[in-house]
């Protein structure tokens, strides 16, 4: 295994979440959730997750563009975000895997605020809430927060995806789970 991808693992006990905690996991994410696209949706439609994670599958090494180096720091950054995941939160969803949603409308329209493509807003809900779920803060998983100059790259990003995983919802909260989302309605 490469060495920016060794993640030390922790002892047990603070690896393995207890079975009230993945409980809790679950219950913080029972409401009606709010989601954002860029694509039309029908209510009842069912939106599986993994949108984002096969995002990656589609990079195309273009040394001819500005955003070719980075993709593949963005790119390198979520792998060490999921090695961390893996070793150290090993029950938490995957952000290769997940779907995405945020807890409260007045979140995801705040998302939507300034964006230079036409955005649809939808009230979502899980379709299994027994799949884990749970909130934590998007804002550490922005480029600023997670692509450090002048400073080691992947002991950086460990600490921000440690950070990441153990938060409980920050400045911006989303919610990741394993359910996949149906929409409700849409939203004005």
């Amino acid at each position: 295994m490469p060495m920016w991808l060794r993640v030390p693992v922790l002892a047990t006990s603070e690896t393995a979440l207890d079975n009230d905690r993945a409980a809790r996991l679950s219950r913080e994410c029972m409401t009606n959730l709010f989601f954002t696209t860029q694509r039309p949706h029908n209510v009842g439609e069912i939106l599986g997750g993994g949108h984002f994670g096969r995002g990656y599958d589609q990079y195309v090494m273009d040394i001819g563009t500005s955003d070719c180096s980075e993709k593949g720091w963005r790119l390198a950054s979520e792998m060490i975000v999921e090695a961390v995941r893996l070793a150290r939160y090993p029950t938490m969803p995957s952000r290769l895997t997940c779907s995405y949603a945020y807890p409260s409308e007045q979140i995801a329209r705040s998302t939507m605020n300034g964006s230079p493509m036409r955005l649809y807003l939808y009230e979502v809900e899980l379709t299994d809430p027994s799949k884990p779920c749970h909130t934590v803060s998007r804002d550490l998983m922005s480029a600023v927060n997670r692509m450090p100059r002048d400073i080691p790259f992947a002991p950086h990003v460990r600490l921000v995806a440690d950070q990441y995983w153990s938060s409980k919802g920050g400045t911006y909260p989303e919610v990741i789970t394993e359910s996949p989302l149906r929409v409700v309605r849409h939203l004005p």
